[in-house]
């Protein structure tokens, strides 16, 4: 196989533009003209099969913008690169072979190129400035898009016709393949230190002259670091093809990093992928025969952006297939006119870094951080944008989103994101309580919703507080959820004082009552609970009744409005017994005196006679018989 690569380099440019004409409705890739599926060619049964041309005519680029970011390719057929900030027009079309054709006709000068993928991560397929266009390995069912501009930032054309279709090779060992790339470029390019897996499959392979399918070459740009890995060859078809014993298409393929030597032509093929043929002694692929079939091939490995970058440096990745004929041992050469697979990206010297300082709050700020460009440019939720560095917006609900930031650095455009998080500000109650002074009461905060933390004015972090103030207090506390603290709220305590009583302790004589008295501070309606000794009537809710028992009086009083109530206070009643008293008589003559003794049943009393002494005994000389009375 003769081995070359189309060059394809992907440049992406900002330009901002104004026009004075209605722009067209393909002026984006987004607005491209849908052409539909281009005509079958015939079968392939040799040659090239052209397939029917699909012509539009009366095609116009006037009114045309550049887009931004503006996407274009390098080193195209008929030599040169496509012009930046042209005014470009944009064509979508379904291939139905494997080459496809365009020539445009009646605009002097006219550029075009072909890529696949989606707006936004087009990969090249090819260029051209001179009208003409052949890309080959297209692949059948898939979808491509047709860029057509002026060769210089304002040429345009109101009346040109667009031929194309699709022809199937028939003169081609490989026929139909495929190479993705995972992830996709972003605006045509990586950035340093990216790993991109690839996988490249062969579909169909025509063994022209008996050429079993042999190797995959795979030659890259000077951008990426030269290494492969995570390399996963394909599965052998494992068809046998000739009669008699063994199975001619036993074997296996391999990863060659040293490449191989053809046996049969002496020619010397790089690394890749190789298939050693089990019926060959030996395992080096150079003397064995390819992989019959066609039961379709798939290989993988993964390749890095190289750290050191320099911006549009080329990722580009060739894909060359060999027949057994070219890179083996069979005699007969074939394949040598299959075109090579090209995938086209550049390198991008910026990488773009979004970040947010968040979570946030509702009524907050929210500042986002951007690094990496020349110039910025912002996109979130709710329509917003901003092409500040660092923006900042209100924290809302509605706020919350992806926020996503691209950014151009010399005509390097990279984009990043970042999630912003925007919490709600929670609330919370505290139930008020009244005790009485000496008691303890628990206030309890309630969240609007759980999980978050406490802090009361206490110091303490717990929902619930237990609290014993010797007055009325307030206690507040803050409840903090998801970083978001609520409004300080306070639940108050009220303390009621207690009362206080004070009991008197009377004293009576048997027979005639004492009278208890429960004298409460302050002056007020209670209710009394006396306690009262053995023997005695307890007189129930009264502040003062008659005793007629001695002992000790006790009672609690309480407040009924507050429920509070006094400490215990007591009076002792004492109720004595009557005394007794004698009086001796005496007998005298006239003239004499006597004295007249009053002994009592106890002493320590007092005296009164009926004479009004006060004394235990009083001399008396009466001059009759007369008797003394004396009270004790």
């Amino acid at each position: 196989m003769r081995i070359y690569s189309k060059v394809i380099q992907l440049v992406t440019i900002i330009l901002f533009v104004t026009s004075a004409y209605a722009q067209p409705v393909n002026d984006n890739c987004s607005g491209a003209i849908n052409i539909g599926t281009l005509p079958l060619p015939g079968g392939c049964i040799g040659g090239l099969q052209d397939g029917a041309p699909i012509t539009l005519n009366n095609q116009s680029t006037v009114g045309a913008t550049s887009p931004n970011p503006y996407v274009y390719q390098t080193a195209c057929q008929g030599v040169g690169n496509m012009t930046p900030f042209a005014l470009d027009t944009w064509y979508v079309f379904t291939a139905s072979g494997t080459t496809v054709n365009v020539s445009i006709t009646g605009f002097n000068n006219v550029e075009m190129a072909i890529y696949s993928g989606t707006c936004g991560n087009l990969l090249g397929f090819g260029c051209s400035t001179n009208g003409t266009m052949v890309i080959n390995q297209i692949v059948a069912g898939q979808t491509y898009y047709m860029q057509i501009s002026g060769n210089t930032n304002s040429a345009t054309d109101n009346n040109f016709s667009i031929n194309i279709d699709n022809d199937i090779d028939c003169n081609d060992c490989l026929t139909v393949s495929s190479l993705t790339a995972s992830p996709q470029p972003v605006n045509g390019g990586y950035t340093p230190g990216q790993v991109v897996h690839f996988c490249y499959t062969v579909s169909n392979f025509n063994e022209i002259n008996t050429n079993w399918f042999h190797g995959v070459q795979i030659a890259m740009g000077p951008g990426w670091t030269g290494i492969f890995s995570g390399l996963t060859p394909a599965a052998d078809c494992n068809v046998d093809v000739t009669p008699g014993p063994g199975n001619a298409g036993a074997g296996i393929w391999s990863w060659y990093p040293g490449g191989v030597t053809s046996s049969a032509n002496g020619s010397v093929w790089p690394a890749g992928f190789y298939f050693d043929n089990s019926n060959v002694a030996g395992n080096n692929a150079g003397n064995n025969f390819g992989d019959p079939g066609n039961c379709g091939w798939t290989f993988c490995w993964d390749l890095t952006v190289s750290s050191t970058c320099v911006n549009g440096s080329s990722l580009n990745v060739t894909v060359n297939t060999s027949g057994d004929g070219e890179s083996g041992s069979w005699s007969s050469l074939g394949c040598v006119d299959d075109p090579s697979t090209v995938f086209a990206a550049v390198q991008l010297c910026c990488s773009a870094t979004a970040t947010n300082t968040g979570a946030y709050c509702v009524g907050g700020t929210i500042q986002l951080n951007g690094t990496g460009g020349g110039t910025y440019s912002w996109t979130g939720p709710n329509g917003f944008s901003s092409i500040l560095q660092n923006p900042t917006l209100p924290a809302t609900s509605a706020a919350a989103g992806v926020y996503t930031l691209t950014i151009n650095n010399a005509g390097c455009i990279s984009t990043a994101a970042t999630t912003v998080v925007v919490n709600s500000v929670p609330t919370v109650s505290v139930n008020n309580a009244t005790i009485c002074a000496g008691q303890s009461t628990t206030l309890t905060a309630t969240p609007s919703a759980s999980g978050g933390t406490y802090l009361w004015n206490t110091g303490a972090t717990t929902q619930s507080i237990t609290v014993s103030p010797g007055s009325t207090t307030s206690y507040s506390v803050v409840y903090t959820l998801n970083g978001c603290v609520s409004l300080t709220v306070s639940g108050t305590v009220s303390v009621n004082p207690l009362p206080t009583v004070s009991v008197n302790s009377p004293t009576a004589c048997s027979g005639s009552p004492a009278t208890v008295t429960a004298t409460p501070v302050p002056p007020g309606a209670y209710n009394y609970s006396w306690t009262v000794p053995g023997g005695a009537t307890n007189p129930g809710n009264v502040a003062n009744f008659n005793a007629t028992v001695s002992g000790l009086y006790s009672v609690v009083i309480t407040n009924p409005l507050t429920a509070c109530s006094s400490s215990t206070s007591s009076g002792t009643v004492t109720i004595n017994p009557l005394p007794t008293v004698s009086v001796n008589n005496t007998t005298i003559c006239a003239g004499q005196s006597a004295t007249l003794t009053a002994t009592p049943s106890a002493i320590g009393g007092t005296y009164l006679w009926n004479t009004g002494a006060t004394t235990q005994s009083i001399t008396v000389s009466p001059g009759s018989t007369t008797s003394y009375s004396v009270v004790y």
